[in-house]
């Protein structure tokens, strides 16, 4: 639904925008997490290390995936706005 008036307009902007933020923090936290599994020293987890870097390298292929497509989203949306 488009926003008819103003004060629904800049409401709905902050909403995107909000939300837009969220995205992308948790896509940093995906890669983050990723990152962490693939470089953390084998006495903190007991699992292999095989299977850490496995699960960390495909955290980060998906959190840049994420961030990625939320970046080409929004061009996309601020520029069909306009």
């Amino acid at each position: 639904m488009i926003p008819t008036n103003t004060d629904e307009r800049i409401r709905h902007d902050k909403t995107l925008r909000i939300r837009l933020y969220f995205m992308l923090m948790m896509a940093v936290v995906y890669i983050g997490l990723g990152l962490f599994l693939i470089l953390v020293p084998e006495g903190i987890f007991r699992a292999p290390k095989a299977y850490r870097i496995g699960a960390g390298a495909l955290l980060v292929v998906f959190g840049l995936v994420r961030f990625v497509r939320i970046i080409r989203q929004n061009k996309r949306t601020r520029h069909d706005s306009y």
